[in-house]
């Protein structure tokens, strides 16, 4: 669609609300390259949700996470040596 329309890379964004905050964060995890940047509401961070269960229990209890492994889990999603697109 960007190359179709001659969209300008460094305007295309994307955001989501509860489980379309997590499929935000996926979004720009796996495919980087393609955002400028992007914005996630109420969404588990992403590689938390790995089954319906660990999903609701992230959204209960939060997660066991230090504050390094999910950027860990988010920098091994895609090849992309960078720049990561602004969360």
């Amino acid at each position: 669609m960007m190359g179709d329309h001659k969209i300008d890379p460094q305007r295309v964004y994307v955001t989501g609300l509860s489980a379309g905050g997590s499929m935000a964060a996926a979004m720009l995890a796996i495919y980087p390259e393609v955002f400028a940047a992007g914005a996630t509401i109420a969404g588990v961070p992403f590689g938390v949700a790995t089954s319906p269960r660990k999903a609701i229990r992230g959204m209960l209890k939060g997660t066991q996470y230090s504050a390094h492994e999910p950027g860990d889990l988010v920098r091994r999603a895609s090849d992309n040596e960078g720049p990561w697109p602004k969360l």
